[in-house]
């Protein structure tokens, strides 16, 4: 659990008190919100996010109350001019980003081939909704839609299905799987089907494990296996999301999202540093 205190603006409000924020710490449950449901995940982050940005209306400092745009305005003025408060709210967007997908796929167009990465992990999932044994494969068929991806192809495999709240939505329009040759380029210790509205994951797969893998269709391109460039997601019934990016993604890495941060936190500690020193040369020395 972290705690970060917030700043205290140093203005008295019109009841007396020292600052209109309140006293109580600002609490961000990192570690239980990365074993949350997707929605309760979102939910804490808004208020956390609000908490951040919204300060109450004080005498000297009124929220206006009648155009919103100059309300956002507003708000916007009193976070940035606390370098802790940008940087918290940095945080809560960035693992926002990160956590919501638990699953994502990627189809880039690599020189002559497609190559598919995956990578994820689940916190939780819903019930179980049947049992299956298919072998292992690395095919794609965008109109389904249907993904196998697998680093073991040509073996048997034990899976356990999870329903969608609904059906998948299509990322092209080829209805027959596109195989990926048996003797081509693929990793992956975690295995998993993707059809049409169930998510099939191998019975050994233990709550937070990672799932990472790739494979490569040689000779093939994005027109010749019909998938169409874009974003798409599927909800599973407890929340948890799979998304399938054809195409760049606007979706951070991790290890993006760590620099990025480390970047903007060396920035906010520069500009809080440069802003004491003006303070101190600004105070008036003493007879």
């Amino acid at each position: 659990m972290h705690r970060l205190r917030r700043f205290q603006s140093g203005v008295r409000c019109a009841d007396g008190r020292k600052s209109c924020q309140d006293d109580a710490p600002l609490v961000i449950p990192f570690k239980k919100l990365a074993h949350r449901p997707l929605a309760a995940r979102l939910a804490s982050l808004k208020k956390c996010l609000r908490k951040l940005f919204v300060s109450r209306e004080n005498a000297s400092n009124p929220v206006p109350s009648a155009d919103p745009a100059e309300q956002i305005h507003h708000h916007m003025k009193n976070m940035l001019n606390n370098p802790l408060r940008v940087g918290v709210a940095l945080v809560c967007l960035a693992f926002s980003n990160i956590a919501s997908a638990a699953l994502i796929i990627n189809f880039n167009e690599v020189g002559a081939d497609v190559l598919a990465t995956y990578s994820g992990s689940f916190a939780s999932l819903p019930g179980i909704s049947g049992f299956a044994s298919r072998t292992l494969s690395n095919q794609v068929a965008s109109g389904v839609p249907a993904i196998y991806l697998s680093g073991s192809p040509g073996s048997m495999g034990d899976f356990y299905k999870y329903n969608f709240t609904s059906n998948f939505p299509t990322f092209g329009s080829r209805n027959s799987l596109v195989g990926a040759p048996v003797a081509g380029t693929y990793s992956g210790a975690t295995s998993f089907i993707l059809d049409l509205n169930q998510l099939y994951l191998p019975d050994t797969y233990s709550l937070g494990s990672s799932i990472s893998g790739n494979a490569t269709w040689s000779g093939q391109t994005f027109a010749s296996m019909q998938l169409t460039s874009g974003s798409y997601a599927g909800t599973l019934t407890n929340g948890e999301t799979v998304t399938v990016n054809v195409g760049p993604s606007g979706v951070p890495e991790p290890g993006q999202v760590a620099a990025s941060l480390l970047l903007l936190a060396g920035v906010g500690g520069y500009v809080f540093v440069k802003r004491r020193k003006a303070a101190k040369m600004a105070t008036p020395v003493a007879a």
